[in-house]
């Protein structure tokens, strides 16, 4: 298996098994110990793990679909589609019973076998207004 299909499974692994599957235990596997997030912040694996499971509060039911994914180098892009039903709290906004889908781009920097840095580009507007928390259209 070439490096660049090493770098795609292990980003379609952290979409599927940690963020979807809420599986904690494989953070460290995933992640370096300092990832940089696309808004210049840093985070370890454990602060990924918190917000992943607070998520999981959130929207319990939570499915990923990696619909596509390009490697070049040590960067993957991956095309996803994410959706779930809000049934807990989530960034203080109350649990509103609705189901929602949402599609986006999410891209990985990953060096030795572990993602470095994060970038994700979901439809948030939409996500609010199939919950009913900003008028559509």
């Amino acid at each position: 298996m070439s490096d660049i299909e090493r770098n795609k499974a292990l980003a379609r692994r952290e979409q599927e098994a940690f963020w979807a599957g809420g599986n904690a235990a494989i953070a460290e596997e995933l992640f370096a110990p300092r990832v940089t997030e696309g808004d210049g912040r840093v985070v370890s694996p454990a602060d990924l793990t918190a917000q992943m499971q607070m998520q999981h509060v959130a929207v319990p039911d939570v499915q990923i679909r990696v619909l596509d994914q390009i490697g070049e180098g040590d960067l993957v892009v991956s095309r996803l589609e994410i959706a779930g039903t809000h049934l807990g709290e989530w960034n203080g906004i109350p649990p509103t019973g609705k189901r929602f889908t949402v599609s986006g781009l999410v891209m990985r920097h990953i060096t030795g076998g572990k993602i470095v840095e994060r970038w994700d580009n979901l439809d948030w507007l939409g996500v609010y207004q199939q919950l009913g928390l900003i008028p559509a259209g």
